[in-house]
């Protein structure tokens, strides 16, 4: 089996258009470079149009196709493509990246370049995206949740190169099923960004709607459920002593000095108790779902990812 320099991953959904432009994109920029072998992995995550095989053989790029059962979704569709690497491919890196023109192949060889220099993952960090101003917001309040909830920053998506020694820990990790990158966060593996832009789609629209963001959000979220959880568990500490000493409060208030208005303790009292009840069954809800979570079976990609594939398709390939 041959070891290429570097294998693309990139999920596909409908997308063929662009990912034929795309790849044209490829080639053109890693000739320019010192990659000379590489290799093309696309997953089509049930997409309702068929690819012409004809069209992508004259691209003259070995490609292999997995195509899923089922959709996945954007990040199952990427573990299981990192698993099928892991098990099957021989590489020294692996580029992750959209299939619809907005990751830039001419930021490919400046991962490669930096990865290759630091023998870790680099990441693409947006500093200007294309996007409209509503999603530009929404984008922006997800970060400020992850960061209110977790306790660190957020601010790449799923463009990015790792060396190949790292798949190994990445597909044995039960969170990657719900988030790449955030998985890598939380995996220790070390990490780096670097600023690139985001690009243009070449083709069609986006999938990406508001809807796709929130779910995107609390995919990532969801990694650190643990903490998550405490966190939850905390306010909700936080807000019922508060509370609870508010209570207090009113009723010294009302009982012991003079400053009571008629009526106004009781209706305070009242209220703050409502909330105390809400802070309790918040926190109670939180550890709830936490402990019941732990004892679910965790799906780990590299064992489970098979059962989704329905068939490989090769283009220019060899073994």
């Amino acid at each position: 089996m041959r070891t290429n320099k570097l294998v693309l991953l990139t999920p596909v959904l409908d997308d063929w258009d662009s990912l034929y432009i795309l790849l044209k994109e490829i080639k053109s920029n890693l000739a320019k470079s010192q990659i000379d072998n590489y290799s093309v992995l696309i997953v089509n995550d049930f997409s309702s149009t068929v690819l012409s095989k004809e069209k992508f053989t004259d691209l003259n790029i070995p490609i292999q196709i997995i195509n899923l059962k089922k959709n996945l979704g954007h990040q199952r569709a990427i573990a299981s493509g990192l698993s099928y690497i892991n098990k099957n491919l021989k590489s020294e890196k692996v580029i992750i990246m959209d299939s619809d023109g907005e990751d830039q192949p001419n930021d490919i060889i400046s991962l490669y370049k930096l990865c290759n220099d630091t023998n870790q993952i680099v990441f693409a960090k947006r500093t200007k995206r294309s996007e409209s101003f509503v999603f530009k917001v929404f984008y922006k309040i997800y970060k400020n949740l992850f960061r209110f909830f977790v306790g660190e920053k957020i601010g790449f998506g799923n463009f990015s190169i790792l060396p190949f020694c790292n798949l190994e820990p990445l597909v044995h990790d039960s969170n990657l099923w719900n988030n790449y990158s955030a998985t890598i966060m939380r995996s220790r593996l070390p990490y780096l960004s670097l600023p690139t832009e985001r690009g243009h789609r070449y083709s069609g629209k986006s999938k990406m709607n508001l809807t796709s963001l929130i779910t995107h959000g609390f995919s990532s979220i969801s990694v650190y459920a643990d903490i998550v959880s405490t966190r939850l568990v905390m306010l909700s500490g936080f807000i019922a002593g508060i509370t609870f000493l508010s209570i207090i409060l009113v009723g010294i208030i009302r009982f012991f000095t003079d400053f009571a208005v008629p009526g106004w303790a009781t209706y305070s009292i009242l209220a703050m108790t409502i909330i105390l009840f809400q802070a309790l069954f918040m926190g109670i809800f939180a550890l709830f779902i936490f402990l019941s979570s732990r004892s679910n079976k965790s799906i780990i990609p590299l064992k489970e990812f098979e059962i989704f594939v329905s068939s490989i398709d090769k283009i220019n390939y060899n073994d």
